[in-house]
Protein backbone atom coordinates (compact mmCIF):
# COMPACT_ATOMS: atom_id res chain seq x y z
CA UNK A 1 0.00 0.00 0.00
CA UNK A 2 0.93 3.55 -0.67
CA UNK A 3 -0.68 7.24 -0.42
CA UNK A 4 -3.00 6.64 -2.99
CA UNK A 5 -4.09 3.23 -0.94
CA UNK A 6 -3.80 2.87 2.74
CA UNK A 7 -5.93 1.77 5.69
CA UNK A 8 -7.90 4.56 7.93
CA UNK A 9 -9.72 3.52 10.93
CA UNK A 10 -9.96 -0.45 9.49
CA UNK A 11 -11.29 0.67 5.85
CA UNK A 12 -9.43 0.49 2.93
CA UNK A 13 -9.08 4.01 1.00
CA UNK A 14 -8.29 4.57 -2.34
CA UNK A 15 -7.33 7.30 -4.82
CA UNK A 16 -9.92 5.59 -8.18
CA UNK A 17 -9.03 8.48 -10.23
CA UNK A 18 -12.71 7.78 -12.69
CA UNK A 19 -12.23 8.98 -16.47
CA UNK A 20 -15.25 11.53 -16.09
CA UNK A 21 -15.37 14.84 -15.47
CA UNK A 22 -16.81 14.91 -11.94
CA UNK A 23 -14.46 14.85 -9.59
CA UNK A 24 -16.58 13.74 -6.36
CA UNK A 25 -15.76 10.12 -6.42
CA UNK A 26 -11.67 10.06 -6.80
CA UNK A 27 -11.44 9.13 -3.71
CA UNK A 28 -13.26 5.85 -2.00
CA UNK A 29 -13.24 3.20 0.86
CA UNK A 30 -15.16 0.22 2.09
CA UNK A 31 -15.52 -0.92 5.12
CA UNK A 32 -13.27 -3.90 6.21
CA UNK A 33 -16.81 -6.60 5.95
CA UNK A 34 -17.92 -4.44 2.56
CA UNK A 35 -19.80 -7.23 0.75
CA UNK A 36 -20.80 -5.65 -2.39
CA UNK A 37 -23.01 -3.01 -4.50
CA UNK A 38 -26.09 -2.99 -1.55
CA UNK A 39 -23.97 -3.01 1.16
CA UNK A 40 -23.81 0.27 2.42
CA UNK A 41 -20.28 0.17 4.34
CA UNK A 42 -18.89 2.52 1.34
CA UNK A 43 -18.02 6.33 1.31
CA UNK A 44 -16.36 8.31 -1.43
CA UNK A 45 -15.63 11.94 -2.37
CA UNK A 46 -13.44 14.45 -4.35
CA UNK A 47 -10.35 14.63 -1.15
CA UNK A 48 -8.69 12.01 1.36
CA UNK A 49 -9.74 14.14 3.73
CA UNK A 50 -13.69 14.21 2.30
CA UNK A 51 -13.34 10.17 2.57
CA UNK A 52 -11.50 10.12 5.95
CA UNK A 53 -14.61 12.75 7.25
CA UNK A 54 -17.23 10.12 5.37
CA UNK A 55 -15.83 7.36 7.52
CA UNK A 56 -15.95 9.19 10.73
CA UNK A 57 -19.33 10.33 10.47
CA UNK A 58 -20.36 6.34 9.18
CA UNK A 59 -18.88 5.25 12.37
CA UNK A 60 -20.79 7.49 14.15
CA UNK A 61 -24.00 7.05 12.49
CA UNK A 62 -23.75 3.57 12.85
CA UNK A 63 -22.31 2.78 16.07
CA UNK A 64 -19.11 0.91 14.90
CA UNK A 65 -16.99 2.75 17.63
CA UNK A 66 -16.90 -0.71 19.00
CA UNK A 67 -14.52 -1.45 16.45
CA UNK A 68 -12.25 0.98 18.06
CA UNK A 69 -12.96 0.25 21.56
CA UNK A 70 -11.80 -3.11 20.94
CA UNK A 71 -8.44 -1.91 18.90
CA UNK A 72 -7.63 0.11 22.04
CA UNK A 73 -8.29 -2.99 25.26
CA UNK A 74 -6.39 -5.09 22.74
CA UNK A 75 -3.47 -2.95 22.83
CA UNK A 76 -4.08 -2.05 26.80
CA UNK A 77 -3.73 -5.88 27.31
CA UNK A 78 -0.68 -6.27 25.10
CA UNK A 79 1.00 -3.66 27.14
CA UNK A 80 -0.04 -5.32 30.42
CA UNK A 81 1.36 -8.57 29.48
CA UNK A 82 4.59 -7.33 27.97
CA UNK A 83 5.66 -4.72 30.98
CA UNK A 84 4.26 -8.52 33.44
CA UNK A 85 7.35 -10.22 31.28
CA UNK A 86 9.76 -7.47 31.63
CA UNK A 87 8.99 -7.70 35.74
CA UNK A 88 9.10 -11.58 35.67
CA UNK A 89 12.69 -11.32 33.82
CA UNK A 90 14.06 -8.47 36.16
CA UNK A 91 13.01 -10.68 39.30
CA UNK A 92 14.59 -14.06 37.91
CA UNK A 93 17.98 -11.87 37.14
CA UNK A 94 17.84 -9.87 40.88
CA UNK A 95 17.26 -13.53 42.72
CA UNK A 96 19.81 -15.42 40.36
CA UNK A 97 17.26 -17.77 38.97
Amino acid sequence: MDDLDYIYRGWRVWFAYPPIPFRGADWQATHPDFDGPEDNRFVQGNSRIDVEVAIDEWIEENDEGEYDRKIRQYAMLTYIVAFGLVLVGVALIAFGC
